[in-house]
Formats: C-alpha cells, structure tokens, sequence
C-alpha cells in the first residue's frame, strides 16, 4: 500500500466513541465523530447528467458502501444538488442498482437492498432524530448484511449535523427490530452501534469501552482510503488515551488493513 499519507493529524483519525460498556444497539447519545476530510477519504465527482450544472449546484455526501474485505467505509462524492434533501439524496445513492453504484470504486458494493426508497425523512430539530420511512424492498436483504446496513444507514445519516439519532420506519410503520437477523430497533440508532466492531484480545464485552479509529485500506487499482474501526478495550476512564494507543498498536494482525502510523514516527501518548 501506498504511504504518502502517513503522520496525519491524530486528532482528525483517532475518533473517540465514548460509550457505556457494551451498549451498542439504540439509546443514550453519543459526541458527533467526524471522519477524515473528504479529499483524504477518497473524493470522487458524481457528474450530473445535464453537463450544464454548475459547481455551486453539487453537495458533497458521504455514501457508506462495503469494500472489497467486507468492510463499512465512506466515500466522500460530489452530487448533483436539486431541491429533494441532501439526506434523501444521499441514501438514493447508497442503494445496490442505484446511481451509485457508478461512483464507488472497484471492489465495492452498495449497501442498501436493491430497490429501496426513501417514502418519507424527517427531522425533529429538538431530538436531532431522522425518522426514515422506507419502502418495502428495504426488508430485501440477506441476514449477515444486517449489521453493515444499520452501520452505514447511521453513519450516513449522523454524518449530517442536525442528526445523532435515527429510526426507521417501514410503509408508515415503525420497525420493532429488523427482519433477518432480528436485530432490536426498540429506541433510535446512534453511533453507539459501532462500526466494523472489532474485540482486542482478551476483552471481555462485560468490561469494554469502545474506541472507534481509522486504518487504511487499498482497492486492486490502487485507490486508498480510510475504514472506520470501533474496536473493544479494556474498560478505561480515559478513552482518549486508549484510541491512541490503539492507533499506535495498529490493526489487529488477522486484518488486512493498514496503521497509518508507527511508534517510530515520532509520537507517543502522553500521560
């Protein structure tokens, strides 16, 4: 892999989820996390069909798509800005036979079931909640893509700051949990889900705090871009320190991804 980007601002790449123990599905907020600026995520142009469309006419969204090694990551992509919402548009570009599909790199898969629609978005500017009402090809899906739908359908959307929680509904119908894999939707989504939820060695999900990091990965040709980890540690009050650590351990040695930086490039945690 290519290590031009190495010795990035840790503070950009080292995304601290600080939650409670093991809490994962639904309930309690969490801060936002931002990912990595566009332009080192992986920009591409999503060009409009009317070539007249100006610059000032595009929006740029973060679609979530699974990589070629099963991993939920962001591609940050220009759209073409017409009066349907942002957030609408965006999850249009994350269904399997959409328009996004063109855009994401070799090796990747759109996330949401082929078919989908978004009937209805709405946020409550209080609860900073989207409530999403699909269709039914939403339900289309095979249960070990459950996990990674809800992760990119919550990141995608709580990468909006109007947003941190989000549920789903289904023909005017909320969900009560998901239909495959049973998953509880019995409180709104937040990014305390996780994403990519990975376990250190040794922890114990009774015991753990979750700190969420980005790693590099590269597709065949050889475009690189960062993957979102939330990986299990040892219980800590002070999980700003675990996610550098973390950051300096790198990525599990069963994984394919790639630190970006090592001990020996001059940083180390302070106490």
């Amino acid at each position: 892999m290519k290590r031009n980007i190495w010795g990035r601002s840790i503070g950009v790449l080292a995304c601290v989820g600080l939650l409670a123990g093991c809490s994962f599905i639904g309930g309690g907020g969490s801060p936002p996390i931002d990912p990595p600026p566009a332009a080192e995520a992986g920009e591409r142009e999503a060009l409009p069909a009317a070539a007249e469309i100006s610059e000032g006419e595009t929006f740029t969204a973060s679609l979530y798509a699974v990589d070629g090694d099963g991993y939920v990551a962001p591609i940050s992509v220009r759209l073409p800005f017409d009066t349907t919402e942002v957030a609408r548009k965006t999850l249009q570009y994350m269904v399997k036979g959409g328009p996004g599909d063109a855009l994401l790199p070799a090796g990747f898969a759109s996330l949401l079931p082929e078919g989908t629609e978004v009937v209805s978005l709405a946020v409550d500017a209080a609860s900073k909640t989207a409530t999403i009402d699909f269709n039914e090809a939403f339900l289309g899906y095979e249960p070990e893509e459950e996990r990674r739908i809800l992760e990119g359908l919550v990141w995608a959307m709580t990468s909006f700051p109007t947003v941190e929680y989000v549920q789903l509904w289904v023909e005017g119908r909320p969900l009560k949990e998901m239909p495959a894999a049973g998953t509880p939707l019995d409180a709104p989504l937040s990014r305390k889900i996780g994403i990519n939820v990975e376990r250190a060695s040794g922890v114990h999900f009774t015991r753990a705090t979750p700190v969420t990091l980005y790693f590099l990965n590269e597709t065949a040709d050889g475009f690189t871009y960062y993957v979102p980890v939330t990986r299990l540690v040892e219980w800590t009050e002070d999980p700003a320190r675990a996610a550098v650590e973390e950051l300096v351990k790198g990525p599990l040695p069963e994984s394919r991804l790639e630190a970006v930086f090592f001990p020996g490039d001059g940083f180390s945690p302070r106490g």
